[in-house]
């Protein structure tokens, strides 16, 4: 391969987390005899179907999603958890892979959880460090079918706090694809006019202070814990996953409407039929009453 092609192929590498798809190379008049041999050679890496690595150009954290993305058509974009990490939300462990993908595409990828949609428009979509993912208050919208009625509105607020959306452009994206019957939709249209009106909620520190209590009395805890349950992903406010013990916040603020309610009950059931023990805490809860009911809820699980 000649050196001015392959200075052309690294430079895009760089810029894509170090990989590309065969697609790209033959836009850039590569024949897929010269793509082969540059693969047995050793200079493109094999990452997925039609998606290489470039020899040479280092990897970031973010390149299994790039790939994941590069390896979806006619158009993918990252989604879900996967989006939400790429925002940088302090509520989303990093790695799950998540892509959403546009029309009738079907094809499985190993490690990725894929969804379709026939809602990708122009407002749904967003380009964040040279990957295709779902615009901010898409990426919300996805959420809202797996985050708790206690963690949407901290997701929420945390993208509002940063400017990343509006609870206006929330809402419009509600409007425009949440039909009746799309999980979390409901719950998440109350909370995004409630900001509308000017409600600005505090932080809250609670699930930090219980996860730290619960970690004093040695249980291995897992804030923001991620199950998957068909083609669900909920996240847990404190899990100890040896156990399948959930450490759920019920307050009020939340759910002031019954929204709220039905969206926990709904997961609450799911999660139960996993094989998960939910324990319902409070603001008021004790620490220390908290600590016991874990207690003896491992003692009948051992």
């Amino acid at each position: 391969m000649r050196s001015e092609r392959w200075l052309a192929i690294t430079s895009l590498a760089q810029r894509q987390h170090a990989v590309v798809s065969t697609d790209q190379l033959r836009h850039m008049s590569l024949p897929a005899r010269t793509i082969a041999n540059a693969s047995k050679a050793g200079h493109l890496i094999p990452v997925r179907k039609r998606v290489y690595a470039a020899a040479g150009v280092p990897t970031t954290e973010f390149t299994p999603v790039m790939a994941a993305c590069l390896a979806g058509e006619p158009f993918t974009a990252a989604s879900h958890l996967s989006a939400g990490w790429i925002y940088r939300s302090p509520f989303i462990a990093p790695g799950g892979l998540d892509i959403t993908v546009y029309g009738d595409w079907c094809q499985r990828l190993n490690g990725v959880r894929c969804h379709r949609s026939v809602f990708l428009d122009e407002p749904d979509r967003a380009v964040v460090m040279a990957i295709p993912t779902t615009s901010p208050a898409r990426t919300i919208m996805d959420l809202a079918a797996s985050a708790s009625a206690w963690l949407l509105p901290k997701l929420l607020d945390d993208f509002l706090r940063r400017h990343l959306c509006t609870p206006q452009e929330v809402m419009a994206c509600v409007e425009r694809i949440g039909g009746r019957g799309r999980a979390g939709t409901a719950f998440l249209r109350v909370i995004a006019q409630e900001r509308i009106d000017g409600h600005h909620p505090g932080d809250n520190d609670w699930e930090v202070g219980v996860a730290r209590s619960l970690r004093k009395a040695g249980f291995r805890v897992v804030q923001q814990f991620q199950v998957v349950v068909g083609d669900r992903v909920f996240i847990i406010d404190c899990a100890i996953p040896d156990y399948k013990i959930a450490v759920e916040f019920k307050g009020w603020e939340p759910r002031s409407v019954r929204t709220g309610f039905d969206h926990d009950a709904e997961r609450d059931v799911l999660l139960t039929g996993e094989g998960w023990q939910i324990i319902p805490a409070t603001s008021r809860t004790k620490h220390a009453d908290l600590i016991r009911a874990v207690q003896e809820a491992i003692e009948c699980r051992k």
